[in-house]
């Protein structure tokens, strides 16, 4: 089994209701780890069926870098905010 296809338990049910709880101010952060932060409203992008905000995909990429760097693997993580400046860029110079 897929560790994403595994049931929660009621702690991380508990934290995911809390973090995706649209009742609560989106402007909340809700994770701090070094130099990012993360408000709910960004996390809301990722559970509630929205196109993912380019904030989380750079934690998540951020985290994978360090990740493949403790395995000995140099990887490049692209910022996820430039990707589409340089697509619409690109298309105009054609």
């Amino acid at each position: 089994m897929k560790p994403w296809e595994k049931d929660r338990n009621y702690i991380q049910d508990q934290l995911l209701n809390y973090v995706l709880d649209t009742a609560r101010p989106g402007s909340e952060i809700v994770v701090k780890e070094g130099h990012t932060c993360i408000t709910r409203e960004e996390f809301w992008s990722l559970g509630l069926g929205r196109n993912m905000d380019a904030h989380i995909g750079n934690a998540c990429m951020k985290w994978i870098h360090e990740a493949a760097r403790e395995h000995g693997k140099d990887i490049y993580i692209e910022v996820m905010y430039i990707g589409p400046t340089w697509k619409n860029r690109l298309l105009k110079s054609i």
